[in-house]
């Protein structure tokens, strides 16, 4: 029998995964595949059970935006080749909303043992790698300061709160950021390099990225105020992709960009702490293998 590693973390969103472990063991017995569960956290070692990924044949991963990456990460350095299948369980789960993945555990396995395997972009940012964005600036540290418990109680709306504080309190970075064809030196009030269409659970904040297209497509936020901000951010909310035609912002697509900047900014990958600057970021063509679903 062919053996599944199933990497999951018990505080993703409402927690709810733990209970679900018997329809994904049921799922995975269906399609010939004998799981093997590793609970993910803080206080667990990600590298015991990667120096044994070569005895699994595919990799599936419940968690949210963060704990992909984190498993992704590892994958990557151990140099493994296993097809990667997602199980959205965090509270934004943006990269799995823009791949339209289902969410209830037992039906996400069968959708994705049933479908196919394709070879998508990953985004290399220095010594890391993000599967889904690398951002800097207003609003994007948001996941990294609402802590589990409220991610718990109020899901999503907790980090809508989060944006509120943060929109009022904004202040614009100084920056230099190039890529092929363009270069951006100034104060911007965020600058978000994607792989996928959605960020900070919003759909179509880069509605022409692709998760196979060799590119990466960069959205900057220009210095503004607040009265300026907040209607620009809810015309970005309307999913329709409109915000990227406001004079504020400056949309491209790359295979790299550089950052840098003589300030100290916080940035971040996937929703988790980033590097320093300066980025040195590049997309990795076809690099991972992902799992994607079966039509229902």
């Amino acid at each position: 029998m062919k053996k599944a590693l199933i990497i999951y973390n018990p505080t993703s969103g409402n927690h709810s995964f733990p209970h679900q472990i018997d329809q994904v063991t049921e799922a995975c017995h269906s399609f010939g595949y004998l799981p093997t569960f590793y609970r993910i956290g803080p206080e667990l070692d990600y590298d015991r059970v990667f120096n044994t990924i070569d005895q699994y044949q595919i990799l599936f991963i419940s968690g949210g935006d963060g704990s992909v990456s984190r498993a992704v990460n590892r994958l990557l350095r151990a140099e493994a080749d296993l097809p990667v299948g997602i199980i959205p369980s965090g509270t934004a789960n943006d990269f799995a909303t823009a791949l339209g993945l289902e969410r209830q555990p037992g039906t996400a396995v069968r959708r994705l043992l049933a479908g196919d395997v394709v070879n998508v972009d990953i985004g290399r940012i220095n010594d890391r790698y993000f599967v889904n964005v690398a951002s800097a600036g207003v609003l994007t540290t948001i996941s990294q300061e609402v802590n589990n418990a409220i991610k718990s109680r109020l899901g999503i709306t907790g980090y809508y709160l989060k944006g509120l504080e943060h929109v009022w309190q904004a202040s614009p970075i100084s920056v230099t950021i190039e890529g092929e064809g363009f270069k951006i030196d100034g104060e911007i009030m965020l600058f978000l390099v994607l792989n996928s269409t959605t960020a900070g659970s919003i759909r179509n904040v880069a509605p022409h990225a692709a998760i196979a297209d060799g590119k990466l497509d960069l959205v900057v936020l220009k210095k503004c105020s607040p009265a300026q901000l907040v209607p620009l951010l809810l015309r970005a909310y309307e999913g329709r992709g409109a915000h990227l035609q406001h004079p504020l912002v400056e949309y491209h697509q790359t295979r790299w960009v550089k950052v840098s900047s003589e300030q100290n900014i916080k940035t971040d990958i996937d929703g988790e702490p980033g590097p320093d600057l300066p980025l040195d970021i590049e997309v990795l063509p076809g690099r991972l293998k992902l799992m994607t679903p079966a039509l229902k």
